[in-house]
């Protein structure tokens, strides 16, 4: 498995971070995670137009194709991430 992060320079808001959504998409990852308010807003605008990806957002509201993540102290955080992974590696 290979894992890549990349971290939204510049202004905070779903439309600059759409274009790093779209890039770990078009890689052709397996799996996008999310945490932040703009982030995850650019992940749930842009998930339907890559159905074979799985998805993780930390926090935001409930949202079909995508497992939620509670905001909480960082160790929960971590491991809902965490379960979130596993669950949906088994899955495929």
């Amino acid at each position: 498995m290979q894992v890549q992060y990349l971290a939204a320079d510049g202004v905070q808001d779903k439309s600059n971070v759409a274009a790093y959504f779209n890039t770990l998409a078009a890689q052709g990852c397996e799996m996008v995670i999310a945490v932040g308010v703009a982030p995850v807003d650019a992940l749930i605008a842009g998930k339907d137009r890559f159905p074979s990806i799985r998805y993780v957002a930390v926090g935001g509201a409930p949202n079909a194709g995508v497992t939620i993540v509670e905001v909480g102290s960082p160790d929960e955080i971590v491991e809902g991430v965490a379960a979130a992974v596993r669950t949906l590696a088994a899955s495929t």
